[in-house]
């Protein structure tokens, strides 16, 4: 039973490294640091990892509502009005 509860104790390490990376791929985003085409990139390669991350470890798949959520706090604390369609997009594109 040892060689199974040491290959099943991997996934949680991994699950995290994926959402860990996940999260600091789509930071720059949320913040507008990106241009749209590195924004566009950068979510569709967090999507990418969080749904590895999910495949690994159920909880993976819950990130995606805390991105979401961090998008919604962020615009709402955010006064640029300019890029409210970008961060739509990036919303509608997460759920």
């Amino acid at each position: 039973t040892e060689n199974v509860l040491y290959i099943v104790g991997r996934a949680d390490p991994l699950c995290f490294a994926l959402i860990l990376l996940a999260a600091l791929l789509y930071g720059p985003c949320i913040r507008g640091q990106v241009g749209l085409i590195g924004a566009v990139v950068r979510l569709l390669l967090s999507v990418l990892l969080l749904i590895a991350a999910g495949l690994c470890k159920e909880a993976g798949f819950c990130f995606f509502g805390l991105l979401a959520g961090w998008e919604i706090l962020y615009g709402l604390l955010s006064s640029r009005i300019r890029w409210q369609w970008r961060r739509w997009f990036r919303l509608v594109a997460l759920l």
